[in-house]
């Protein structure tokens, strides 16, 4: 048997249907399958005209506001104010057409490159309505913008006062304040540098002469009487002081101690003697005959308070007991007595005495001493200070009163008539030349200054925001925009036409390839 060979098979590597695309068979299929492509082009269409007739009308109004300013600056800045409308009126939120339904602000944006203009777009079931909501935003914007305008309008007029204000004080009060200097000037000060030339002239410099004759008649010659005084009787009189002091007080005060020593001492010892020896005995008996009159009422007491018993008679008791307190009331008296004579001795022992020594001793010590050292200063320097207060007299003070003279001559007097003519020449010009430059330079510069700011309050100055141009409106609906609608859905009718045939030929062509 033959054995049979292997059969070898070769594969070429043929293109397959899907590696390549091609055009001709795709026309084919559009072609075959133009009716659905049509169906579904008007279905589209139609869908399309329904959502057109169905739809609200809404108009578009559009404008540019221009921000309102306060001379060239904005009240604010354009950007700030189209993010306070947006938020305001809800731009670009879901909730705005659920709020706004019959109208609505669709963009609000600030112009470039220009900072005073905003664009604005709003869209309404009418154009009345449309206007009517961009109206809305404007009237939002100037309340707004109101509180700044009158702020600065009350600012502007606060300054339209002061200046005013300003205006009638140099009127009022500076000028007549001007005048009253210059009138004060002419009538007081002239005068009053006059009389002070008169003054020192007529007075002050016979003052100062009688001044220095005085001196030299009366003060210096005082002064001589002084010190002789001072040598014939001050010194004398201290001397003989000293002299008094010596014999008289001193044997004055000897004569009271020895005389304490022996008069008063012996007197108070007398007495205590007269005390001890009489008077306390005689007490003593007295109280003896008193406790024996006691014991004796003692007993007459027990025996009235028998009786009393019987009788109930009180007067009796009552009458010794008053004449027993009597007499002890006597004894307490005499023992005080006796107390206060040792008191006065021991006084007299130890301080009468010492003190008219101690006294003796200062006389002695001091007295003295003091007058000699006073007699001392009289003669070392009361008297050459005496004697240097006239040497300055003649040396100082009158050589300072006559130049004082030639001051007044050669100073005061020529200074003063200078100060007369600056008055005449510079004072009184220079406050007429400040009043007219008040009424010539400066009022007129404040009402200028008051008209330039009457003007920072007109219209053409400050202006709230508004319109430029008038609102632009359409007389045909802006939306929806039919012809965009009807040719959007004409074009998507077909591609979704194409689309569909092509899937569902793909769908188609699944089973065959599965087969094969």
């Amino acid at each position: 048997m033959e054995e049979k060979q292997p059969v070898q098979l070769i594969v070429q590597n043929c293109p397959t249907e899907e590696d390549e695309i091609d055009l001709w068979q795709l026309w084919e299929t559009i072609k075959k399958n133009r009716k659905t492509i049509y169906k579904v082009t008007a279905a589209v269409f139609l869908l399309a005209l329904v959502y057109i007739f169905i739809k609200t009308p809404l108009y578009q109004a559009k404008t540019v506001m221009q921000i309102g300013y306060i001379g060239d600056k904005p009240i604010e800045k354009a950007n700030i104010v189209a993010q306070k409308i947006k938020t305001v009126f809800y731009v670009d939120s879901p909730l705005q057409k659920k709020i706004d339904k019959e109208a609505f602000i669709e963009s609000v944006n600030p112009v470039k490159k220009v900072d005073k203009l905003i664009d604005i777009t709003a869209y309404g079931i009418s154009n009345e309505k449309a206007v009517n909501k961009i109206n809305e935003v404007l009237k939002y914007v100037r309340k707004d913008e109101k509180l700044k305008i009158e702020h600065f309008k009350q600012d502007i007029q606060a300054e339209i006062d002061k200046t005013q204000r300003d205006i009638d004080k140099l009127k009022i009060v500076d000028i007549k304040k001007i005048d009253d200097q210059i009138n004060l000037v002419k009538t007081h000060d002239i005068k009053k540098i006059d009389d002070q030339i008169n003054l020192l002239k007529t007075q002050d410099i016979k003052k100062i002469d009688d001044k220095i004759n005085l001196i030299k008649t009366v003060d210096i010659k005082k002064i001589d009487d002084q010190i002789n005084l001072l040598k014939t009787q001050d010194i004398k009189k201290i001397d003989d002081k000293i002299n008094l002091i010596k014999t008289v007080d001193i044997k004055k005060i000897d004569d009271q101690i020895n005389l304490v020593n022996t008069q008063n001492l012996a007197q108070i010892n007398d007495k205590i003697t007269l005390y001890q020896k009489e008077i306390i005995p005689n007490i003593e008996k007295k109280i003896q005959i008193t406790q024996k009159q006691i014991e004796k009422f003692e007993k007459n007491i027990q025996n009235l308070q028998k009786s009393i018993q019987k009788a109930k008679d009180k007067a009796f008791i009552a009458l010794t007991l008053v004449q027993v307190s009597n007499y002890q009331n006597m004894i307490y008296s005499r023992q005080l007595k006796i107390n206060d004579l040792h008191l006065q001795k021991e006084k007299i022992l130890k301080e009468t005495i010492p003190n008219l020594q101690r006294q003796k001793e200062k006389i002695l010590k001091e007295t003295i001493p003091n007058l000699q050292r006073q007699k001392e200063k009289i003669l070392k320097e009361t008297i050459p200070n005496l004697q240097r207060q006239k040497e300055k007299i003649l040396k100082e003070t009158i050589p300072n009163l006559q130049r004082q003279k030639e001051k007044i001559l050669k100073e005061t007097i020529p200074n003063l008539q200078r100060q007369k003519e600056k008055i005449l020449k510079e004072t009184i010009p220079n406050l007429q030349r400040q009043k007219e430059k008040i009424l010539k330079i400066e009022i007129p510069k404040l009402q200028d200054s008051i008209g330039s700011l009457r003007y920072k309050l007109t219209e053409a100055y400050i202006s709230p925001s508004k319109f430029v141009g008038d609102i632009q409106t359409f007389d045909k609906p802006a939306k929806p925009k039919k012809k965009l609608i009807l040719v959007v859905a004409l074009v998507t009718g077909l591609i979704l036409g194409v689309f569909l045939v092509f899937f569902l030929e793909f769908l188609k062509s699944e089973p065959k390839k599965e087969t094969e």
